[in-house]
């Protein structure tokens, strides 16, 4: 098992290259290589010209719309052009940006073939298994589930890809991913498993009071836009105020290590039953108004189709049966 946060970088790092090259053309070369251009941009030009207005396409990739709006300006200072002009009516894309919109078809096209051709390749000789992962999920629950599955089917294999939860919805929807353990309450055109809910706390070096957290130091992680939305309305309801921004230390273990460091110290995050707290620090259970656990659900989600591998399928009801028992338990 291999666990990365893409596909065979040092694989795609040629291949994607030259299909740039091919697609924008040699003069561009330059600008990719810096690597600013992310998947999630591509998906973002897509979406964009199918609904041509901001509202719509980034409820569809489940981000914000001021998120939405800093990475188009980014695109745009990427190529140095204007990608779309607002209107009463939503956007309007200029020809630079149509242009721009139809190669980010192109580029998605290949980037879904390049999955499933790898994919077809590898089941020649053993089956492989395209499977997301959020994050915490990854650190806490999958390799269990992983090393019991790979016990009754030594001969399929993963390749496993670590992102926020936003992203692996789209690539399991898009069918880049077999399936994905997502945390979150995403919907569409994909099936789910609800395999438990992560209760939300505020951590600290030591016990505080509610009303102290304001005058502490906030530190941000790298999560998903839904995560932020609920975290966003616990603290309005506490404190009638938009939640503070903080500094971005990668991911949420960093934050605990920070956080042992100084009492000033605190973040705002989800946390599975199975947290060691390996830092011994104070975790107080995040609590709406009306009394009600913030809890943010996590699950298991995979598109249905007739082309879906026999080692998918075995895998799909491994999990279904390992979370049936876990329940007995």
């Amino acid at each position: 098992m291999k666990f990365h946060s893409g596909i065979s970088k040092r694989f795609l790092s040629v291949v994607l290259l030259d299909v740039i090259n091919i697609i924008f053309g040699p003069g561009r070369k330059g600008r990719f290589i810096r690597g600013q251009m992310k998947d999630s941009d591509w998906l973002i030009l897509s979406e964009l010209y199918d609904t041509k207005n901001i509202t719509k396409a980034a409820n569809r990739l489940y981000i914000t719309q001021p998120s939405l709006t800093k990475r188009l300006k980014q695109i745009e200072e990427e190529f140095s052009i204007t990608v779309v002009n607002r209107t009463t009516k939503g956007v309007e894309f200029t020809p630079e940006g149509e242009l721009l919109a139809e190669k980010s078809k192109e580029y998605l096209k290949f980037l879904g073939d390049l999955h499933r051709e790898i994919h077809e390749m590898n089941e020649l000789t053993r089956s492989v298994i395209m499977l997301g992962s959020s994050y915490t999920f990854s650190k806490y629950e999958l390799s269990d589930l992983l090393m019991e599955f790979k016990k009754q089917h030594p001969n399929i294999d993963f390749e496993i890809r670590i992102e926020t939860s936003n992203i692996l919805y789209r690539n399991t929807a898009d069918g880049y991913l077999d399936a994905s353990f997502v945390r979150g309450d995403y919907k569409g055109d994909v099936e789910r498993i609800d395999v438990g809910g992560y209760q939300a706390y505020l951590v600290t070096r030591e016990p505080v009071s509610l009303e102290d957290v304001p005058g502490m130091s906030k530190l941000d992680y790298r999560t998903s836009d839904q995560t932020l939305i609920l975290l966003e309305e616990w603290w309005r309801q506490h404190y009638h105020t938009d939640i503070p921004k903080g500094p971005t230390v990668g991911f949420l273990d960093v934050t605990w290590e920070l956080i042992a460091r100084s009492s000033d110290y605190y973040t705002l995050c989800f946390l599975p039953d199975e947290f060691r707290n390996p830092y011994g620090l104070s975790l107080q259970p995040l609590r709406m108004e009306d009394g009600k656990s913030l809890i943010r659900g996590t699950y298991f989600m995979y598109r249905e189709n007739r082309s879906m591998s026999r080692a998918v399928r075995e895998f799909i009801r491994f999990v279904k049966a390992w979370y049936a028992d876990k329940d007995r338990r």
